[in-house]
């Protein structure tokens, strides 16, 4: 089925539930890719009360966008916090100024949103607020550094 046409349905698509730290939970819907060579991901995701996806972050290459599906949250930025709502578009650069964080703020629903990505791997992530930097060689392969952990050039050569 490689390069055909993908037509499904939410409700079909596996589920990938993340609840590795107190402050962040997810289910993600990922749709299938049209090929493995394809740069283009859609999923949907589902945030719990209270919660965020991610850790206050951005990408170097990758370009990410959001359509806000049900529920309210808070987009913070690198200079502001904005509030988001059903039938909101987000759309995130691949540069310091497209840093963000999605929580869901309601208390009783989840905060329902897809998001469309144009990805590229290698990739280099960065976490402003805990100044880590995230590698991601290829899809599945990531590692996590400090940042401010260097060393020069020839070091070790």
């Amino acid at each position: 089925m490689e390069n055909e046409i993908v037509v499904t349905n939410k409700d079909k698509l596996d589920v990938q539930h993340k609840n590795e730290h107190p402050s962040y939970e997810y289910r993600k819907f990922e749709v299938p890719k049209t090929s493995e060579k394809s740069k283009f991901q859609i999923a949907f995701y589902e945030i719990p009360p209270n919660k965020s996806n991610y850790p206050f972050h951005y990408h170097l290459r990758d370009e990410e966008a959001f359509y806000i599906i049900k529920g309210k949250g808070l987009l913070k930025t690198c200079d502001s916090e904005i509030l988001v709502q059903e039938g909101d578009v987000i759309v995130c650069p691949p540069t310091p100024q497209g840093v963000h964080m999605l929580t869901n703020i309601m208390s009783d629903e989840n905060l329902v949103y897809i998001e469309f990505d144009i990805t590229h791997y290698p990739e280099i992530i960065k976490y402003p607020n805990s100044d880590k930097i995230g590698i991601f060689e290829e899809e599945g392969k990531k590692a996590f550094y400090k940042s401010k952990s260097t060393v020069e050039y020839y070091t070790d050569e």
